[in-house]
C-alpha cells in the first residue's frame, strides 16, 4: 500500500514528518499535505463496505476480522494475532508504538501462517512480559499448537505457567 502513486509523497505514507533536533530528540509532526491520512485525496475517497482505506487502518485487529469475516484471505491472516491475544492493536498502528512482547508475538503470527515442520526452531525472550493472565494462556494455547505440529521452542521466562508447560527446564544462574 505505501508505494509510489498512492501513498502521500511528503510523508512517505507515515502520515508524520521526523523533524531531525541538533541538541533536542527528534520530533514527529503530522504531515501538513495529508493532515497524517497517509495517502492521497483521490485514494481516500474509495471505499470498501463503507470504509476507506483511513477508516480500515483505524480498526482494531478485532474490529477488522469482524468487518472482514466473509473475506477468507483477510480473515485468516487476522485471525492468529486475536489467538495470541492482540486483538487490541490498531491495523495502522506504527510498529515503534509496540512493546517487545508484542512485537514478538506479531512475529508468531507470520510463523504461525507460514507451513510449520519439524526442523523448525523458535527462540522467544520472556513473550509473557507485561501479559495479562488471559493474555498468557491465548499465548500458551498457540505455543503448544506449534510444539504438536513438531516445532521446537526455546522460551526464556520467568513465568510459572510457562515453566509449568515446559517438556525441559534449565535454570541458569546463582543457586540454580
Amino acid at each position: 500500500l505505501q508505494v509510489s502513486g498512492g501513498r502521500c509523497e511528503d510523508c512517505k505514507g507515515r502520515g508524520e514528518i521526523l523533524l531531525t533536533m541538533k541538541f533536542l530528540s527528534d520530533a514527529r509532526v503530522v504531515c501538513e499535505t495529508c493532515e497524517g491520512k497517509r495517502y492521497k485525496e483521490e485514494l481516500c475517497d474509495i471505499e470498501y463496505k463503507g470504509l476507506n482505506i483511513n477508516q480500515v487502518l483505524d480498526l482494531t485487529i478485532d474490529e477488522a476480522l469482524e468487518h472482514f469475516r466473509f473475506q477468507k484471505k483477510i480473515a485468516k491472516r487476522l485471525k492468529p494475532a486475536v489467538d495470541l491475544g492482540l486483538g487490541y492493536l490498531r491495523l495502522g498502528q506504527p510498529t515503534l508504538s509496540l512493546s517487545g512482547g508484542e512485537n514478538q508475538r506479531l512475529k508468531l503470527i507470520t510463523y504461525v501462517l507460514k507451513q510449520q515442520n519439524s526442523q523448525s526452531l523458535l527462540i522467544l525472550d520472556e513473550p509473557t512480559r507485561g501479559l495479562h493472565f488471559a493474555d498468557v494462556e491465548a499465548l500458551l494455547k498457540v505455543l503448544r499448537g506449534i510444539v504438536e505440529q513438531g516445532a521446537t521452542v526455546i522460551c526464556i521466562e520467568h513465568n510459572t505457567d510457562v515453566i509449568e508447560m515446559a517438556d525441559w527446564v534449565v535454570e541458569l544462574g546463582p543457586k540454580a
